[in-house]
């Protein structure tokens, strides 16, 4: 029962127990339990890593968390070839109204975020 371990575990080690987890697995698994959870992963939702995401990882964001996290994201970490899938244009300032950092991860040289630099040029993007 999740009262039970909620209780019975410091937030300590909740913080522990995440290093060893993806954020987006962390968001999966823990947003809207309860208000206490929500509390403990509040900077996974601010910072979203979705950088070696696999498709279905990408697919489950996309369509079960993001609609209700989409408010919180600030900053998120994205490999160049989801670009596309993450960032549709133009409608990623309707998606993501919060945003402020973009960390594009693998870049190549003819990378698919060059594509996104106009709708992009109110916020900072950092190549990984």
């Amino acid at each position: 029962e999740i009262s039970t371990l909620e209780s019975s575990l410091p937030n300590e080690l909740y913080d522990f127990i995440f290093l060893y987890l993806k954020s987006i697995d962390i968001i999966y698994s823990f947003f809207n339990i309860n208000d206490h959870f929500n509390h403990l992963i509040y900077p996974f939702l601010c910072a979203i890593d979705l950088s070696d995401a696999d498709e279905y990882s990408l697919n489950k964001y996309y369509q079960t968390i993001l609609p209700t996290i989409q408010h919180y994201i600030k900053a998120i970490k994205v490999d160049d070839k989801d670009i596309d899938f993450v960032f549709p244009l133009p409608l990623y300032s309707k998606i993501y109204p919060n945003l402020e950092l973009i960390f594009i991860t693998k870049v190549k040289k003819d990378g698919k975020y060059l594509l996104h630099f106009f709708y992009w040029k109110n916020k900072k993007v950092y190549r990984w």
